[in-house]
């Protein structure tokens, strides 16, 4: 259960850096948006970090 846990949150942390760099690209990025994005990515990152050890 822990792998696909593990495969679950590397999957969501890829898809949230993928959004950052889409709203990045656009002319005028949402800043709001990205805060809220980088903060989700943030606490994923937490949560793989935490299951690693």
């Amino acid at each position: 259960m822990e792998l696909y846990d593990a495969a679950k949150l590397q999957q969501e942390h890829k898809r949230l850096e993928a959004s950052i760099e889409i709203e990045n690209a656009r002319p005028a990025p949402d800043d709001a948006l990205l805060g809220a994005l980088k903060r989700q990515k943030l606490k994923v990152k937490d949560q793989i970090v935490a299951q690693a050890t």
